[in-house]
């Protein structure tokens, strides 16, 4: 067995492997998306550098890694993830290259790993077998856009917008108008702080206009499309709310809920509610063949899965967001 960083020429078979994981460890889910993974590695956010590792055997690669390092805030961790073809599994791989992802970021002073895994499988076995722990325990939920949950979200918005006079929506698709930039980075920002992080070690994330730039970048040359809808109070100009969503492109039928927040200050006035209403809306006008959205949420954000289970979202499984101290 041989790991090597990913040669670039090689990224297709690299992610087939990762299909092939996901068919035998997600069957119930949507199909893998090839090509947005593919784009996804060749052309990474610069805020946060990544590498990719291949496992090699007589030529052929049975498994792969990544191996995340934040450089602007939570610089005493990194993310990890590990893949194993399902015909090269029980052999050892996956605890090799974790040791080899652990000697890498003790190497770059990194004191914490975190890495994700579905609860109820070989992940969750693997996470408890090096002593993980885990941080955060999350809940996927699946929208299906039918006829009934459609009505059930006018209804919602119709009720939702008598609680918020004096905000005004505004949905884009693509890059922050500039005129917001600098309260969507803000929102962003706590998300870090505001949602809950239970037990895992994460401090508040440093972003600013220049950073949701970067990620913009990235998520052209992924060729993903995001809808964003904010709310804006009128008197003040202040951005109250933020929300967005993301669509691959070799899937056009779901879509993968991304940030929704608002502001403490304007907290009380439905606007969480409204902004992911309006945001579905539009990418529905856009996209008119999305059959579902798929959302995450730590068990314990009660308000948030209030306002998601309103508009028909119903529970998928659980992950944990693992975290092993060095």
């Amino acid at each position: 067995m041989e790991i090597q960083v990913l040669d670039p020429a090689r990224v297709d078979e690299f992610v087939a492997v990762f299909r092939a994981a996901h068919d035998v460890d997600h069957p119930q889910d949507p199909a893998y998306a090839l090509r947005h993974e593919a784009l996804r590695i060749l052309n990474p956010t610069p805020d946060e550098p990544i590498t990719h590792f291949m496992v090699l055997e007589a030529g052929r690669i049975v498994a792969g890694a990544h191996l995340r390092v934040p450089e602007l805030d939570n610089t005493h961790s990194v993310f990890v993830e590990i893949i194993v073809d399902p015909d090269a599994r029980r052999r050892g791989i996956a605890r090799e290259l974790w040791d080899f992802l652990t000697a890498r970021a003790l190497g770059l002073g990194r004191k914490l790993v975190l890495f994700e895994t579905a609860i109820g499988g070989a992940g969750e076995a693997f996470g408890r077998s090096i002593n993980g722990e885990v941080g955060i325990l999350d809940a996927r939920r699946r929208l299906v856009v039918d006829t009934a949950n459609l009505a059930v979200a006018a209804e919602l918005k119709a009720e939702a917008l008598t609680h918020a006079d004096g905000y005004e929506l505004v949905s884009y698709v693509g890059s922050t108008p500039e005129q917001w930039i600098d309260g969507v980075a803000y929102l962003v920002g706590r998300m870090s702080t505001d949602a809950p992080m239970d037990g895992l070690d994460w401090q508040a994330e440093a972003y600013d206009a220049n950073r949701i730039r970067m990620q913009e970048a990235a998520t052209v040359r992924q060729e993903l499309t995001v809808f964003s809808t904010i709310a804006v109070h009128t008197a003040t100009g202040t951005v109250a709310g933020f929300t967005n969503i993301g669509r691959a492109v070799d899937d056009g039928t779901n879509v993968h809920q991304w940030n929704t927040i608002v502001d403490p200050d304007h907290r009380g006035h439905r606007l969480g509610t409204l902004i992911k209403i309006a945001n579905l809306e539009q990418a529905r006008q856009r996209e008119p063949g999305i059959g579902a959205v798929w959302t995450w949420n730590a068990v314990s954000n009660d308000p948030m899965i209030r306002v998601n289970e309103a508009m028909g979202f119903r529970l998928w499984d659980h992950w944990g967001e693992w975290q092993v101290r060095l």
